[in-house]
């Protein structure tokens, strides 16, 4: 978003992990919302950033800052015999290799009064042994609109680790209670059992073109919303071949899953 906003490579743009002891206090972007509130603060910050670069240039070349037009990632205004253009490393170079050099810092802040939600849609493909009652889940598809993949590489991901996560919630995963004790068995991953990587079944994603016309770029924003359809999905998959409603989750408990490693 920083780079997309100051006319730079990705490449140019160093993110520094914030310490929570020096940095002003966040309400925080949960609710599958990091990308619309964080994105629209970078977004407003660069701005803010490209109006310090305009009235610094016109400080430098003592001109009016009024005159100073941004646009395409440049730098445009008119001097007494000619019109300068500058991108935004040559302008910064401008305003700081010379006596009177400075520093520029952007800042904003963004409260958003609503987040606009992402969708999902997700189908599953089973396979079930009616004699031996294995069941196997062999490729989920989830399409997803989050509005402008900002990062589709990102996106991809993100959904890939919900389908797994909703993938295990649905197949395996359980808290088990001891009754007397009242306490979980399950206190670690050798006795809460997870989908390995060999486990998962097959997934297909695919983004679908959106634009959210108060997100920065048109992104809204990719979160749990991953995870959220695919239990429903693979349950609603199983009881059309099966025939019978699915009411109770993990489905390990009324099938056998069928080529899981997880021991």
């Amino acid at each position: 978003v920083a780079a997309e906003e100051l006319g730079l490579e990705p490449a140019d743009i160093t993110v520094h992990a914030a310490d929570t002891g020096t940095t002003p206090y966040d309400i925080g972007t949960f609710a599958s919302s990091q990308m619309y509130i964080s994105g629209n603060a970078v977004q407003k910050a660069a701005a803010d950033l490209i109006e310090r670069l305009k009235a610094a240039i016109a400080a430098v070349f003592r001109i009016d800052p009024a005159g100073i037009t941004w646009s395409q990632g440049r730098l445009t205004f008119k001097l007494t015999n000619e019109t300068k253009i500058l991108n935004f490393k040559q302008a910064v170079k401008e305003i700081i290799f010379h006596a009177q050099g400075t520093v520029l810092l952007g800042s904003a802040g963004y409260k958003a009064q609503e987040s606009p939600p992402p969708f999902a849609v997700c189908w599953a493909k089973v396979a079930w042994d009616r004699a031996m009652n294995t069941l196997e889940v062999k490729h989920i598809i989830e399409a997803v609109d989050v509005g402008t993949a900002v990062n589709p590489e990102i996106v991809i991901g993100q959904v890939q680790g919900g389908i797994v996560m909703g993938f295990g919630y649905a197949m395996m995963e359980q808290i088990e209670i001891d009754p007397r004790a009242a306490k979980p068995v399950c206190t670690d991953l050798l006795h809460y059992k997870i989908p390995l990587a060999l486990d998962a079944p097959q997934s297909h994603v695919y983004i679908a073109q959106s634009y959210e016309p108060t997100g920065p770029f048109g992104a809204k924003s990719v979160g749990e919303l991953a995870t959220v359809p695919v239990a429903a999905a693979i349950a609603n998959a199983v009881a059309r071949v099966t025939g019978e409603e699915i009411k109770t989750l993990p489905l390990a408990r009324l099938f056998v899953p069928a080529k899981l490693r997880m021991t």
